[in-house]
This record gives structure tokens, C-alpha cells and sequence, in this order.
């Protein structure tokens, strides 16, 4: 009951950006570490989705953002990634 209610008080305090950042973050934890952040948050990983991807996986999903954002260059003519970039495997965010 605590994290829920810890949770939510997370959510209202802390913005869109803010949240992003920590979802973007737990890419670089243990898989362990990531799988327990995203579940104590309920948020996913703007790439990788609900949880940690085997190797391969990651890699897949790593070259499949890399040819998005390189056709989104393509397209518009921009350097940075759209808002909202990664679609994830269970639909990003």
C-alpha cells in the first residue's frame, strides 16, 4: 500500500520529461535492477518495454531505433529524435 501510494505521489510531482529520463536510465542498469524500477514505477523503457530483453533482443531493437531515427532524419531533415521516440516492444511508454 506504502508504494502505491508513494507511486502515485511520484507521478503527480514529477514531469513528463523527468519521467522519461528515469525510464531511459534504467537501460543502463542490471537486468534485475531494471526489471524492479520498472515494476515499482509501473513505466516501461522507451526501446526495450516492461523488461529487461535478452542480448539479442536488445540489439534487434537497438538497430530497429537507429533506422527510425535515421529515416525520421531522412524525412524532416532534423537531428534529434522525435518526442517520444522508442515504440518499445509492448508499445514504449
Amino acid at each position: 500500500m506504502k508504494l502505491r501510494s508513494f507511486r502515485k505521489s511520484w507521478r503527480v510531482m514529477n514531469k513528463k520529461e523527468e519521467m522519461l529520463r528515469l525510464q531511459a536510465a534504467t537501460g543502463y542498469m542490471a537486468d534485475e535492477d531494471m526489471n524492479r524500477l520498472l515494476g515499482w514505477f509501473q513505466i516501461s523503457h522507451p526501446i526495450f518495454g516492461s523488461k529487461a530483453p535478452e542480448p539479442g533482443e536488445a540489439l534487434k531493437l537497438g538497430i530497429a531505433m537507429g533506422e527510425k531515427h535515421r529515416k525520421h532524419r531522412e524525412e524532416n531533415d532534423e537531428a534529434a529524435l522525435p518526442r517520444g521516440y522508442g515504440s518499445g516492444r509492448d508499445g514504449g511508454m
